[in-house]
């Protein structure tokens, strides 16, 4: 069967002032949408858990463990799960600062591009990014299944976080946390896990 004359090209018109149009890294508004309603999730997000594999380069070395993390909007605490030589340690924040907390050892964080950004810091700064930070850019991805979305930190505009979110559960599954283009801290997230008062009427 052929298509009347002229229809194909109206039809890729079409489809490419679509495209044009909704923007955000190519994933539409339907991308945007999803944006709000993990915002709203961690707007109003009252506890998480989570577990993640961490990657940090710190002055050109490279730090790796894993931690489990527990904790809301305001506090939280990470515990170190691995390697072994300083699994156990914990660290807490809140709002009058971060204390670390372990028999006679230094888990060496960093000072990683010079503002104060650490590995410990880096929790509450994609909580930070995700609820209030400037969107950069959007897409979904894994055939849907998954959101992408670049943050600008809004505490320190140099800072970007780079955010993989499951569109299921909203939960993280992949973070980057950048300045200037360098890659500082990478976390992959084997779960997390977070409660949410339900949305007003």
């Amino acid at each position: 069967m052929h298509l009347a004359r002229g229809v194909p090209k109206n039809l890729l018109t079409l489809t490419l002032l679509c495209a044009l149009l909704t923007g955000c890294g190519g994933g539409g508004a339907s991308a945007t949408d999803q944006v709000d309603a993990v915002r709203a999730s961690y707007s109003s997000l009252t506890a998480y858990t989570a577990s993640a594999a961490i990657t940090a380069n710190c002055s050109g070395r490279v730090y790796s463990y894993e931690a489990d993390f527990s904790g809301d909007l305001t506090s939280g605490v990470m515990t170190v799960t691995g390697p072994d030589n300083i699994a156990g340690c914990s660290v807490s924040w809140d709002e009058t600062g971060t204390v670390l907390d372990w028999e006679q050892v230094t888990l060496d964080t960093g000072d990683l591009n010079g503002d104060g950004l650490s590995p410990v810091d880096a929790m509450p700064t994609l909580l930070t990014c995700t609820t209030t930070g400037l969107l950069l850019e959007c897409s979904l991805e894994a055939e849907g299944a998954e959101l992408y979305a670049e943050f600008e930190n809004p505490e320190n505009p140099a800072c970007t976080a780079l955010c993989w979110f499951d569109l299921t559960t909203h939960g993280l599954l992949r973070a980057e946390l950048t300045s200037e283009g360098q890659t500082l801290v990478t976390m992959v997230f084997d779960s997390f896990l977070l409660e949410s008062d339900p949305p007003s009427e």
